[in-house]
């Protein structure tokens, strides 16, 4: 089954938030309290994200992370590939028929599912953060909508 992993939802969720607070600086640590989140699993993930030029990071004791890519610039695939490695559907869906496994010159199904995997990656990348959270707002205000309705 194909499913992010929890490092990519957490990281997902981080810059969702980091992005809602206009360049404010926010310490990991509010940031693993306010999702109930361990600190070293927090600062983890943000390194990486920062390490990625998604985020940037500032020292100190009024120090902490913020957005530094607009969010139109930061595709679901880019963010997959620097938290979980490329996104294929099989072992050879990225790599050269040699280095798939042994069944490689006789298997039925490897062109195929790389074309499938193509296919995803393109869904991906054309799929960015801005559009991420503009749907859970719209999405949140439908929600609010709908509770005065009932």
């Amino acid at each position: 089954m194909f499913r992010f992993s929890k490092k990519m939802d957490y990281s997902l969720l981080l810059l969702t938030d980091l992005s809602a607070r206009n360049g404010s600086l926010v310490p990991a640590s509010e940031l693993a309290r306010k999702y109930s989140l361990s600190t070293d699993l927090v600062a983890n993930l943000l390194k990486n994200l920062a390490k990625n030029g998604f985020i940037s990071s500032v020292r100190g004791k009024q120090g902490g992370y913020r957005i530094s890519s607009s969010p139109d610039d930061i595709s679901l695939k880019d963010l997959i590939q620097v938290v979980d490695g490329p996104v294929t559907l099989t072992d050879c869906g990225h790599v050269s028929a040699e280095a798939c496994c042994k069944i490689s010159p006789i298997c039925g199904s490897k062109a195929k599912m790389q074309q499938i995997t193509s296919q995803v990656n393109r869904i991906l990348g054309d799929v960015n953060l801005r559009q991420i959270i503009d749907a859970n707002s719209q999405s949140s205000r439908f929600g609010s909508e709908t509770e005065r309705e009932i």
